[in-house]
């Protein structure tokens, strides 16, 4: 088993060359089913390190998830947390790059989610976007209930109001089972 590990070691030293950046997932990839980061994948860190090749961790989770399973001496260059919402110098400590959704916009699909009765969160701008508002439909939805329920410290009713006066990163919207096509259906009637 070792010797196998050292052979697929030495194999991608020796693709290596020529690349100038390289980037993993995080859960189920680098991180190991516990959280934890095997000894192969911190080498493989360094080694790409010694070799100038820009090191990125391309994660959905929030920044503030990620910092729960990355340890700060991780000698990774950037990360790309929120589906690249949000992009993080790890050496340097600071945010180099958010990408979130304006409030016109956001407002605007607020209210056709509202007027569909859909359950959903809405994620407030990066880098705070592990906090969110949320909206309950008509339907109750197991998951939706679940994800709330997990994040509840963080979590708020969406003003009475209906709308925000604030740019947003994402949203989540639970469909019910049987649905998926629902949203692109009303989309493309409307």
């Amino acid at each position: 088993m070792h010797r196998y590990k050292l052979v697929v070691i030495s194999y991608w030293i020796s693709m290596l060359n020529g690349i100038k950046l390289v980037a993993t997932d995080l859960d189920g990839t680098f991180l190991k089913n516990d959280k934890t980061i095997s000894a192969e994948n911190l080498r493989m860190l360094d080694l790409l390190g010694e070799r100038d090749v820009i090191r990125v961790a391309a994660t959905g989770r929030n920044f503030r998830k990620v910092k729960e399973v990355l340890p700060d001496l991780l000698p990774f260059d950037y990360i790309a947390f929120s589906s690249g919402a949000g992009i993080y110098d790890w050496k340097n400590k600071q945010l180099v790059y958010r990408q979130n959704l304006a409030s016109e916009t956001v407002n605007g699909i607020i209210q056709f989610f509202i007027h569909q009765n859909m359950n959903f969160h809405l994620f407030r701008a990066v880098p705070d976007n592990f906090r969110c508002w949320y909206y309950r439909g008509r339907e109750t939805c197991e998951e939706f209930e679940r994800y709330y329920t997990f994040h509840e410290p963080y979590t708020e009713k969406l003003p009475g109001e209906q709308k925000i006066d604030d740019d947003a990163c994402q949203f989540l919207v639970i469909f019910p089972n049987g649905k998926g096509d629902f949203l692109k259906t009303k989309m493309e009637g409307s």
